[in-house]
């Protein structure tokens, strides 16, 4: 009846519901009004006291006037809910329930909770509404769920909540709380469907259907019965999020036939009258008379808290000594246990009396649920509402009984008459309706002058037998469209509805071989053969959902490859595995062609896979920007943060393919538009570069040639508007992006990594970790943990970056010198003092896991100096330009002697900045090969240009192998017989001279990122490496065939030293600096 009534009407509606029950509820903590009415000597009032004491238990209670805010509630507004269910329906309720408003004033408010939804094979993360899971606990025992809550309700009723009005008031607002708190956690109409008690009640006294409810399966209207909706400037809109399997809000009848087998359902119906026989016999069972409940005397009677523990029953004239608290439940819990087992067995008896019928179990089952549900109601008219009722006139009182009985007869009446096969002939009848109306064939004088609209579901499958205005092509065409129809909604799949089908052609005229040309022309089998697998109404659709979704895929991952459409489908693999899908399906050749209209559509998949695209595009750039801005003052760090912006950089490029593939589809289709701006507006200058780019596999053209026009415009920055004349019709639900929330995003660091280490790139999760602790140690450490279980088969790279953030003292590896002791006091702020002990004559201090002292703090480099023991001194070597300070004094040189218990500051000064003091005993040193991690190892050879461009895999390949030796001033890089190795020198200088050139004295010095040729290090070289800073790093590298490729890219430029000519041939280096 309101399903065509405006959102903005019942919402206000629903406003002012809620506002008068609010302001009933406060009424129950302050009411100076009503008591009046309930005086004694108020003869004009009808709510007067007649009798001053009322009978309980064989004992007298005064009656003194009180406030009515109980009684408006229970015995006024309660009583009308029921009747307005049977009458009205479940789509007038649904959409003026207050307390469905409530649970919705989250949404109104934009509090909704979202749920990140991780896809592994992208790394993206969708943004979803929080639902319940339709495989959860609550969702399959949903209607037990609910009837539990209700019986709970009943018994707090009975027990303190009717006549206490402060309990009642709490209760009710609680329950608003709960509705509003349900509302935030899920979205939709999660309270109404799971949680709202009154749930139960409001299906019992309207399914299939009340007696003014609308039949959208007739009528067909565009926003069906109460389906959540939101106003626009367009009129309503669907706001529909699938909280619900077969939701009722849709279509209530269809619902009630989906699951009207489900043994929970017809439980709770038998139980429900139980229910309401033993909440209002408790009366009589606790009082010891009517006159207790007819007097209204329990909506006001004192102390009921106070009452808990007294006697619970009173029979025969005797009180029962169970208290009032053990009594209630179990009167309900008998009452409902009782009512059950009488209703399965009448449903057993009349299974049994209808054996020989031809009727089905739905309708046995749907005739005793309609007679339960008759029964139910008129046993609570039969006492709700009558303590107002008795102060009517006799014949007023009468009135209102039959006016009663009578509505819910005609209710019961309409239920009997109810079946799924009417439902399935209404609904196919409906669908004729309108291929009728497709013909545009004059029948109105046929018909007395009455529109095709007027016309009963019988009488429009006889009118395309008798009249002559349609042929029989024409009828051929209908029945063809509503055949489509039926095998698409899985209306096929029953005998009853293959029945229901060979009537109506039959009716027709139309013969079963051109039934059967048809169904070949739809590409499906005789529907009409014993052996067809039968598929219910959500098995089809759950199929031809399957059915998008596989085809979807297959599209969208062929279209990267830059593909066309047509190309695609026309793909002998693409088209085998279709047929396949088609024939496990039943899936039929109409659908499979909707099925493609659709991909390229609004909402289609290529549509949805462009929005993913663009979302994961704006997530990847947000993260370059947060890894961007790493404080980079370390360069060993820098070279880390340039490797992963290297592999972010590759996969922001693989998305613009990817969408660029897509727009070609699309064409200037208006989803390819807004698309096209959103891309455009996130990545401009990348795309100018990419639109130059040849389109794989056809090398011959280029993105900017293949793309349609006004879209190569819109991706090179013009306004769509000023491109298409009619506007985008850009939905509502996808805003445009911008750079500015990507800029936005990127500040939130910490957000960013985490987005980080949802992507699936191994290589990308080992650099994101590593500059993670760089961040956020702790942070890193959980990280880790939680990667470790969700991908256990990770690269060896990764794997080893999990084994350091997880169990760091069983990686590192320390060489050690009993003759050496020396003791390290680490203070950071805020944090206990940390104490070390070394013997160790040689120690690196820096925020890398593998330093040998690591300090977690943002001023520190990742290898910010080093201490060295030589001859009884302990010696600070500083690395590059790193801030270091002994006792308050700024260390300039590369390197310095340390005073006896030093305190060494690391970083800017201040009172945050880490330090570090040392004292030291006994003499020892030796240089070592550092254990460093792989990732380090791998950004040391980022230091290299030519080595930095490598492939991140093959980059990690050499890195395996590397090893990093500690030197100190004078130290040399031996030969190493046959075998060949470069080179690279990470920190510090080393210098080449051959010790045999006295004349020119040549030297050749490799600082930082410089590559040392392997011939210079091969037996028989005459020339020495030799370290020429107080402290260096090198690394060792096995042979490699990129290698080589680098050192021919980099050429023979190298640094030297302003000494006498150099003879280029013997030193054939490649050092980095040469740009």
């Amino acid at each position: 009846m309101f399903a065509r009534t405006s959102e903005r009407s019942m919402f206000t509606l629903r406003s002012a519901l809620l506002l008068a029950w609010l302001g009933l509820i406060a009424s129950l903590f302050w009411d100076p009004v009503t008591a009046e009415l309930t005086r004694p000597e108020n003869l004009s009032s009808p709510f007067r006291i007649d009798k001053p004491v009322a009978e309980m238990q064989g004992q007298t209670y005064d009656v003194p006037p009180y406030e009515m805010g109980a009684r408006i509630f229970w015995t006024m507004a309660v009583p009308l809910v029921p009747l307005f269910l049977m009458v009205f329906g479940h789509e007038a309720w649904r959409r003026i329930c207050p307390l469905s408003m409530a649970s919705q004033i989250p949404r109104y408010l934009g509090l909704r909770r979202w749920k990140t939804k991780v896809q592994r094979r992208t790394g993206k993360l969708d943004r979803v509404l929080a639902l319940i899971d339709q495989d959860s606990w609550l969702a399959r025992n949903v209607w037990y769920f609910q009837f539990w809550l209700l019986f709970l309700g009943i018994n707090a009723r009975l027990l303190f909540i009717n006549s206490d009005r402060t309990a009642l008031a709490i209760a009710l607002l609680s329950i608003i709380v709960a509705a509003i708190v349900v509302g935030i956690l899920w979205g939709g109409k999660t309270w109404c469907n799971y949680f709202c008690p009154v749930n139960v009640v409001q299906k019992i006294y309207t399914e299939p259907r009340g007696l003014l409810e609308s039949a959208p399966h007739l009528l067909r209207p565009r926003l069906p019965q109460s389906i959540c909706r939101s106003s626009g400037p367009n009129g309503d809109q669907t706001a529909c999020v699938a909280c619900t399997a077969s939701c009722g809000d849709i279509d209530l009848e269809r619902s009630y036939w989906d699951g009207i087998s489900n043994p929970q359902r017809r439980k709770v119906y038998y139980m429900f009258l139980g229910l309401i026989v033993g909440f209002y016999g408790y009366y009589y069972l606790y009082s010891g008379n009517w006159d207790y409940y007819f007097s209204g005397f329990w909506t006001h009677e004192a102390d009921t808290l106070g009452k808990l523990l007294d006697p619970g029953f009173f029979l025969m004239g005797r009180e029962v000594p169970i208290p009032k608290l053990a009594a209630v439940p179990i009167t309900m819990s008998l009452s409902c246990l009782t009512s059950l087992i009488i209703g399965m067995l009448a449903e057993r008896l009349y299974r049994y009396i209808r054996r020989n019928d031809t009727i089905t179990e739905a309708d046995i089952i749907n005739q005793c649920l309609s007679v339960s549900a008759w029964l139910s109601i008129n046993t609570f008219y039969f006492f709700g509402g009558r303590p107002n009722l008795l102060l009517l006139p006799s014949l007023a009182m009468h009135v209102v009984d039959l006016v009663i009985v009578a509505l819910s007869t005609m209710w019961l009446w309409q239920a009997l008459q109810c079946s799924p096969l009417k439902y399935q002939r209404e609904s196919m009848a409906s669908s004729l309706l309108g291929q009728l109306k497709k013909l545009k064939v004059d029948v109105s004088r046929y018909l007395g002058g009455r529109p095709l609209d007027d016309l009963k579901p019988d009488e429009i499958y006889v009118l395309t037998k008798v009249l002559p205005a349609f042929s029989h092509e024409q009828k051929l065409m209908a029945y063809r469209n509503i055949l489509d129809e039926a095998i698409t909604l899985g209306t096929t799949a029953s005998p009853s509805s293959l029945r229901l089908l060979h009537d109506f052609r039959t009716q027709m005229d139309i013969s079963d071989a051109e039934h059967l040309r048809l169904l070949e022309e739809l590409g499906v089998p005789d529907t009409s053969t014993a052996d067809i697998v039968q598929l219910s109404d959500a098995e089809k659709q759950a199929c031809l959902a399957n059915y998008r979704e596989i085809v979807g895929s297959s599209v969208a991952e062929r279209i990267s490859t830059g593909l066309s459409l047509d190309a695609i489908l026309n793909d002998r693999t693409f088209q085998s595995t279709i047929e396949i899908m088609q024939a496990s399906l039943q899936i039929t050749g109409a659908e499979h062609q909707r099925v493609i209209a659709e991909l390229c559509g609004p909402g289609g998949r290529l549509s949805q896979a462009m929005l993913e695209t663009n979302e994961s595009l704006a997530e990847k750039l947000a993260v370059r920007l947060a890894i961007e801005a790493t404080d980079t003052g370390d360069p060993l760090t820098a070279s880390l943060v340039e490797l992963t912006l290297r592999v972010l950089d590759t996969q922001i490029a693989a998305l613009l393919s990817h969408g660029l593939s897509i727009l070609r589809v699309l064409q200037d289709a208006p989803p390819a538009r807004w698309h096209a701006a959103d891309m455009a507006a996130l990545a401009g200058d990348l795309l100018d570069r990419m639109m130059q780019g040849d389109v794989a596999p056809d090398q011959s053209m280029t993105w900017k040639t293949t793309l349609a026009p006004e879209i190569v415009q819109i991706l090179q920055g013009h306004d769509p508007q000023d491109i298409f004349p009619e506007p985008m019709d850009r939905p509502d639900d996808i805003p445009p992006r911008n750079l500015r929330d990507v800029v936005s995003a990127s500040f939130d660091r910490k957000a960013s990594f985490e987005v980080l280490l949802s992507d699936d790139d191994h290589f990308l999760l080992a650099l994101g970790l590593t500059l993670y602790t760089y961040e956020d140690l702790e942070c890193a450490r959980s990280a880790a943990a939680r990667l470790m279980q969700e991908v256990p088969d990770g690269h060896w790279l990764l794997q080893d970056v999990f084994d350091r953030l997880t169990d760091p003292d069983a990686v590192r590896q320390q060489d050690q010198n009993p003759d050496l002791a020396i003791r390290a006091e680490l203070t950071l702020p805020g944090q206990p003092v940390q104490v070390m002990t070394f013997r160790d004559g040689q120690l690196s201090v820096g925020r890398a896991l593998s330093n040998d002292i690591v300090i977690a703090h943002p001023s520190v480099w990742a290898y910010h100096g080093a201490l060295r023991f030589s001859h009884g001194d302990l010696r600070l070597v500083r690395v590059g330009s790193a801030e270091l300070a002994v006792n308050s004094k700024a260390v300039l040189d590369e390197s310095t002697i340390l005073p006896a218990d030093a305190t060494v500051r690391f970083g800017p000064p201040g009172d945050n900045a880490p330090s570090l003091k040392l004292h030291w005993e006994e003499d020892a040193a030796n240089g070592r090969i550092l254990p460093l991690e792989p990732v380090m190892r791998m950004a040391m050879l980022g230091q290299n240009r030519q080595l930095r461009n490598l492939p991140i895999r093959t980059l990690s390949e050499i890195a395996a192998t590397a090893r990093i030796r500690r030197q100190v001033l004078g130290d040399k890089i031996l030969p190493k017989d046959a075998d060949i190795y470069s080179y690279l020198v990470s920190f510090g200088s080393v210098r080449a001279f051959d010790p045999g050139d006295f004349e020119t004295a040549t030297t050749q010095i490799f600082e930082a990122g410089d590559l040392i040729e392997p011939s210079l290090t091969q037996t028989g070289s005459p020339i020495v490496l030799e370290v020429a800073s107080d402290f260096a790093l090198t690394i060792q590298l096995e042979d490699h065939p990129e290698l080589a490729v680098a050192r021919q890219k980099a050429g023979a430029s190298v640094r030297r030293q302003p000494t006498p000519a150099m003879d280029a041939t013997i030193f054939d280096v490649t050092p980095a600096h040469s740009d």
